[in-house]
């Protein structure tokens, strides 16, 4: 099965792990863009960009996907995955 999946919060992270670990991968991940946190406003990863990056999966924020070249493989990987878009929880959840 061929799917993208979107989300950004530990929500999110426990549907796409189970996916994952029932050996279904997504052809891509899109998540929110990192946001500064903390005193120092440290820019960090969403849970599940941390996630997809450490289990070598396409993953792309926001703003990526903006971008020309992250667009590219973003545009290609909808037009091949007819079979399903999947989604958590996406973006700011207040």
């Amino acid at each position: 099965m061929k799917y993208i999946f979107f989300g950004t919060h530990d929500f999110s992270l426990i549907i796409l792990n189970a996916l994952v670990e029932a050996d279904y991968k997504p052809v891509l991940v899109i998540t929110a863009p990192d946001k500064p946190k903390g005193r120092g406003r440290v820019l960090t990863r969403s849970p599940v960009k941390v996630f997809a990056e450490d289990g070598a999966l396409i993953a792309s924020d926001g703003v990526a996907v903006a971008a020309r070249e992250i667009e590219a493989k973003a545009e290609k990987a909808i037009r091949e995955t007819k079979e399903m878009l999947n989604g958590g929880t996406y973006g700011n959840t207040k």
